[in-house]
């Protein structure tokens, strides 16, 4: 390439330079908007550092912005094992997360605190250098410690895609430029494609994961053992008492239901549980039932932000006819061994399931739920109205009615189809 075609590609790349900047500053506002967890905020913090980096490459006379690039240069790959493992590896280990954070935040201060010191000046060698050992660092940490296997395949094709992208268009461009000698602001452009690619994974599967709560601080009251529970047929109100027992007693819960989350907070006297709602809504935020890995992924997220939670979810026949028996049965079996390293219990509650599908999940390792005389007694709340202290009619349509049918008659289980008696609750295909 010539000289005056490289000097037309290098002025078209500084044409557009703010485009990559506004690109990551847009999704830092996304992101943060869309995931209240771990991983959406460590993934802002790296956009962040992005767009730091871009600023100081578009504006090289604002004041230190030699020392700014440096910087970004030392805690890029930090950032970004930070991220991989709020993702995806933290879940094995919570109870080390204050350790691990500062394992990973140590080098690239002192790093940059001695580099500082010293007055390394603007292209040394030595930063790159040290950011390209921490990149292979970092990837031999994901792969020893099993990280990787926490990704479904498509999120690992895009997370080493974006990794590539970080560690190629950083650190070994700036020890390659010497040697090549084509200085083209290509940077910014990459680093945005890579930051698209991990808001892309984390927007799909991140964005219903939420910390189970309780109502109070306790010491807990899941009697429950670690594990994935089956609730029998018409236990659903059992189902439901057992939650709002646990969360009154000060243990985290949660619930996954085809119910508005306002019914099931009104049914179980739970203003602030937090619900995901199972439905194909345009106009709220709702999870498609079809959707089972983003259902993975948020039963295996609530363990891993409250080990020793109860996450209730409802209407397992509604998942099944729509995503199918198979790819539920492999969710639940890459849920279970993590539930029993969180030591959460998961409860799941149907009554339209057919005896085939639940041989099909005791044969994955669920669990029938013990029954109430053989398991330990819960603290009953006095004072709560939820479905254990109903009438015998059932609950009221407005207190448990789910949205996408007609109430149900007197004497139907809570909120999900439990009489088939609505067409359109009924299974499409098994």
């Amino acid at each position: 390439m010539s000289v005056n075609e490289l000097s037309s590609v290098r002025a078209l790349l500084d044409q557009w330079l703010l485009l990559p900047l506004f690109a990551d500053i847009g999704m830092i506002v996304l992101v943060t908007r869309s995931v209240r967890n771990r991983a959406g905020h460590s993934l802002a913090a790296l956009l962040g550092l992005l767009a730091l980096d871009d600023m100081a490459l578009i504006w090289p006379e604002l004041p230190g912005a030699s020392h700014i690039a440096a910087a970004c240069a030392a805690f890029l790959p930090a950032l970004a094992l930070l991220f991989i493992l709020s993702y995806a590896g933290g879940r094995s280990r919570p109870g080390r997360r204050g350790w691990m954070l500062l394992a990973i935040m140590a080098p690239p201060v002192a790093f940059t605190t001695a580099s500082a010191g010293a007055g390394l000046p603007a292209g040394n060698p030595l930063a790159p250098s040290f950011s390209l050992a921490f990149f292979g660092a970092a990837i031999v940490y994901i792969l020893l410690t099993g990280t990787a296997r926490s990704l479904a395949r498509d999120e690992a094709e895009f997370f080493m895609a974006a990794v590539m992208l970080l560690a190629g268009a950083g650190p070994v461009y700036d020890l390659a430029l010497p040697l090549v000698g084509i200085d083209l602001p290509f940077r910014p452009y990459f680093f945005a494609a890579a930051g698209a690619m991990l808001t892309q994974s984390t927007l799909r599967y991140k964005a219903f994961s939420l910390a189970p709560a309780a109502l109070r601080p306790g010491p807990g009251g899941n009697r429950l053992p670690a594990g994935i529970f089956m609730a029998g047929t018409g236990e659903g109100r059992r189902a439901r008492r057992l939650l709002a027992d646990a969360v009154r007693a000060g243990t985290p819960g949660a619930a996954v239901t085809r119910a508005h989350p306002a019914a099931l907070r009104r049914d179980i006297g739970a203003p602030g549980l937090p619900v995901v709602w199972l439905a194909n809504s345009s106009y709220e935020k709702a999870l498609p039932p079809a959707r089972v890995e983003v259902l993975s992924h948020i039963l295996r997220d609530m363990g891993e932000e409250s080990p020793g939670c109860l996450v209730l979810v409802e209407d397992l026949d509604y998942i099944v006819t729509n995503a199918g028996l198979f790819p539920v049965l492999d969710a639940l079996s890459d849920v279970r061994p993590r539930a029993e390293r969180a030591r959460m219990a998961v409860v799941l509650c149907s009554d339209l399931l057919t005896d085939g599908e639940r041989r099909e999940l005791r044969g994955i390792g669920v669990l029938p739920l013990p029954p109430e005389d053989a398991a330990p007694a819960q603290s009953r709340t006095p004072g709560w109205t939820g479905p254990a202290a109903s009438s015998a009619g059932g609950p009221s349509p407005q207190a448990s009615g789910h949205r996408e049918s007609p109430p149900f008659p007197a004497g139907d289980d809570h909120d999900t189809c439990q009489t088939g008696r609505d067409a359109s609750c009924m299974p499409q295909h098994r």
